[in-house]
């Protein structure tokens, strides 16, 4: 009889479980930063149960090449051939972490995916799973004759996408941190803190763009000698030919005062339309104090920057899930996961945010966008559900011809990836009183009374 050891590695944590005779048990939880190597966490998990594992498989935050991983956001580096050896296992699997993502949404439940936006997805088309965690990870699906094929993908290093002249501006201003600024140092968990920072600054510059406003109209108020310094400061501010426009318009550098004035309070307009609120008070920390989490809770108590932030950081999610989406096509839906997501109060923002409509905004693809569904996975134990469905139902091995960590799986009965949610409603754990999410809105509506500047 088979006994699984099955491992879902990302940056901050590694998980294990054990799988046998269909069921999945023993789940354990470990903080990487505890072990130099994937040898001391393996070690510490076998200490706690009572049974020896026969087999591994293990899904991996990095690119697999011959059954080897480096660890994008680690220093661990993981060889299939030297854990079997190490621990007498008959065989050790090694696949990408958002490939266990991918096989985990074959075996949802209707009830497990929150539907986001208009569309239906086509059975037996391809299908695109993508989430933000530690880092931002992708993974496609496609069906075959002899079943479902997972595809990993390293699309999360691609370059951002923007649709809006503050966007423009955060990826310029983490051009200057980065240099070239992919997708993940905006969607992701650091990506936050990211936008977090690059939103602080935008304010400042929209502040002093509103001072210099303020002084050029003082200036024209005075006699011959204020109008000759105004149409000086006017020429150097703003430009007044139609080079020097049209100059200032094409580049993030170079903006009139009264372009960034403009263009801040339609974003911010936009944020207390989405959350039906007026104003919010700034509740901000130093930026090298900020995680995640720091950012997450600001939003919920009405933090003006942490909600600004969510917002842009969910139309960057929507503009990059639809580039993912054209690739390859995957009319059979774009399936959202990660904890990020899931998390209450986050929920309820990306519902009420800007994601399905940049998801859409495709100029001559809007309407091809338009009938593609988009999911939130609400299960928060997915990889594990995909780690099962691949130690039922896989091949056991990668297939020859790629050597890049492509995994094939027998085709089954289960054809619950094509059900269509019956109800959209939050999941019941995330309606519990406990979460502190009942009125988290009430909370916002409370904290945005002040007018934004």
């Amino acid at each position: 009889m088979k006994i699984y050891l099955l491992a879902d590695i990302g940056g901050t944590n590694i998980r294990f479980g054990l799988f046998q005779q269909g069921q999945l048990s023993e789940i354990s939880s470990l903080k990487c930063d505890k072990f130099p190597s994937i040898y001391g966490a393996i070690d510490s998990f076998l200490r706690t149960i009572s049974v020896y594992p026969t087999d591994m498989i293990i899904g991996a935050a990095g690119n697999v090449v011959n059954q080897s991983v480096q660890l994008t956001n680690r220093s661990w580096e993981i060889v299939a051939d030297s854990i079997k050896l190490k621990y007498h296992f008959n065989s050790c699997l090694i696949v990408n972490d958002f490939v266990i993502q991918g096989l985990g949404v074959l075996s949802l439940r209707a009830e497990e995916k929150l539907q986001i936006g208009s569309g239906r997805s086509q059975d037996h088309e391809p299908i695109c799973v993508l989430g933000p965690g530690t880092g931002l990870g992708v993974c496609f699906l496609t069906e075959q004759q002899s079943g479902w094929v997972a595809h990993p993908s390293e699309g999360g290093h691609t370059t951002v996408p923007t649709s809006s002249k503050n966007e423009q501006r955060i990826v310029a201003l983490l051009g200057r941190r980065y240099g070239l600024v992919s997708a993940e140092r905006l969607i992701s968990g650091q990506g936050l803190v990211n936008i977090y920072d690059a939103v602080r600054i935008l304010e400042e510059k929209q502040k002093t763009a509103h001072e210099k406003e303020k002084l050029l109209k003082s200036y024209q108020k005075k006699g011959w000698r204020g109008k000759l310094t105004y149409l000086k400061h006017k020429l150097f501010y703003q430009g007044t030919s139609e080079r020097e426009k049209n100059l200032l318009k094409s580049s993030p550098y170079l903006e009139t005062p009264r372009e960034i004035i403009r263009s801040w309070k339609e974003d911010t307009s936009a944020v207390k339309q989405a959350f039906s609120v007026k104003n919010t008070p700034q509740n901000s920390l130093p930026s090298s104090q900020l995680k995640p989490e720091d950012i997450t809770a600001l939003a919920e108590k009405g933090d003006k920057l942490a909600l600004l932030s969510y917002w842009y950081f969910f139309n960057f999610l929507g503009l990059f899930a639809s580039n993912m989406a054209l690739t390859l096509k995957t009319t059979g839906g774009v399936y959202l996961v990660g904890g990020i997501l899931i998390r209450p109060s986050v929920l309820k923002l990306l519902k009420h945010s800007n994601f399905r409509r940049s998801f859409e905004n495709k100029g001559r693809f809007t309407e091809y966008l338009r009938n593609i569904p988009t999911y939130l996975v609400t299960r928060d134990d997915l990889p594990f559900l995909g780690l099962s469905y691949l130690a039922e139902h896989g091949n056991a091995e990668t297939n020859d011809y790629s050597n890049q960590g492509t995994v094939q799986v027998a085709k089954t009965d289960n054809e619950s990836i094509y059900q269509s949610p019956e109800k959209q409603h939050l999941p019941e754990h995330c309606e519990n009183a406990e979460c502190s999410t009942e009125d988290f809105l009430k909370m916002v509506k409370k904290a945005l009374e002040e007018e934004l500047k």
